[in-house]
C-alpha cells in the first residue's frame, strides 16, 4: 500500500468478491466521461450491500461524448442486454454533458431511468462515502467488488494524494482515477445524506 492511499478502506482479502448477475435486479451503471478513457461501473444491490459486477473503459474519438455513447450502449447490450430489459431499470447518474446523446442510445430494447446530477459532489465527501461504504467505523463492510474490475481495484490501490496536498494525484498515472470517480458518483446518488439539520436548509454531512 503506498502512503497517502485515497481509498484506505479497500482490502483485497475483504472487498473482492464473485458474485452472479441477478436477472430480476436492477443494473445500476454510472458514467464518468474524460477524454481517456471514457469508463463505466456497473453495480448491482443485493439488500444493504452494492456489487460492482463489471467495469467498460473506452477509448477516444473525434468525438468523444458520441463515441462513448455509441460504445457504451453496444457494449452493454453485448453483456447485459435480455438481462437489462428484464431488471427494467438502467440507470446512468453524472451524465451531465450531451446526456441526451446517450439516452438515445439506450433507448430502444433498455427500458431505463436516467439520474443526471447538476453539479459534481465535492471530491472529500465523495471519497469519504466511498471509504465508508469499503469499511464503516465500526468495521461493516457494504462495497464488494469482483475481481474481474481490474482497472477498479488498481484506482483503489494506486490513486494517492499529492505531497502534503489534500489533492488527489490525477498526473501520475492518466488512467487512474476514472473508475473510482464513476462508483462514487452513484453512491453519491444513491447514499448521500439526506434530510435537515437544525434550522439550516443544506444537507450537512
Amino acid at each position: 500500500m503506498h502512503a497517502g492511499q485515497v481509498y484506505c478502506a479497500f482490502d483485497r482479502k475483504e472487498n473482492l468478491k464473485e458474485r452472479k448477475l441477478d436477472p430480476d435486479a436492477d443494473l445500476l451503471w454510472s458514467l464518468d466521461f474524460k477524454s481517456h478513457p471514457m469508463c463505466s461501473v456497473i453495480v448491482q444491490r443485493d439488500g444493504p450491500d452494492l456489487y460492482v459486477v463489471d467495469e467498460i473503459r473506452l477509448g477516444t474519438s473525434s468525438s468523444p461524448v458520441r463515441s462513448f455513447a455509441v460504445g457504451m450502449g453496444d457494449t452493454g447490450r453485448r453483456r447485459f442486454g435480455s438481462m437489462a430489459t428484464r431488471a427494467g431499470s438502467c440507470r446512468t447518474t453524472n451524465a451531465r454533458t450531451d446526456h441526451e446523446l446517450i439516452r438515445k442510445h439506450f433507448r430502444g430494447d433498455w427500458r431505463f431511468e436516467m439520474l443526471v446530477e447538476r453539479s459534481n459532489p465535492a471530491v472529500r465527501d465523495r471519497i469519504n462515502l466511498v471509504n465508508s461504504r469499503l469499511c464503516s467505523a465500526d468495521g461493516e463492510r457494504r462495497l464488494f467488488v469482483a475481481p474481474k474490475c481490474r482497472g477498479l481495484i488498481e484506482d483503489f490501490e494506486q490513486v494517492t494524494y499529492k505531497a502534503d496536498s489534500a489533492a488527489i494525484d490525477k498526473d501520475r498515472n492518466p488512467e487512474r482515477t476514472h473508475l473510482s470517480d464513476a462508483l462514487g458518483y452513484l453512491l453519491w446518488q444513491e447514499y448521500r445524506a439526506a434530510g435537515r439539520a437544525g434550522e439550516r436548509s443544506e444537507r450537512l454531512f
